[in-house]
């Protein structure tokens, strides 16, 4: 399963549309398709790089803590 997400290539670069194939999920995991999403302003902190931290390409939004 292809999934589609927004990813910026470099620091402050355009946000485009990339494919994606996810990992298959876990015995606890389930899928969800979400319509609309947000970035809040640490997001966009982490597309510009003001942190000096991000690693790209970069997909902005909620992130799954490891």
């Amino acid at each position: 399963m292809t999934v589609l997400a927004c990813t910026i290539d470099h620091a402050a670069g355009p946000i485009q549309p990339r494919g994606h194939e996810p990992a298959p999920l876990g015995p606890l995991e389930v899928d969800v398709a979400l319509t609309h999403t947000g970035i809040c302003q640490t997001g966009l902190g982490m597309i510009d790089d003001h942190y000096g931290q991000s690693r790209f390409p970069f997909v902005p939004g909620p992130r799954k803590k490891r």
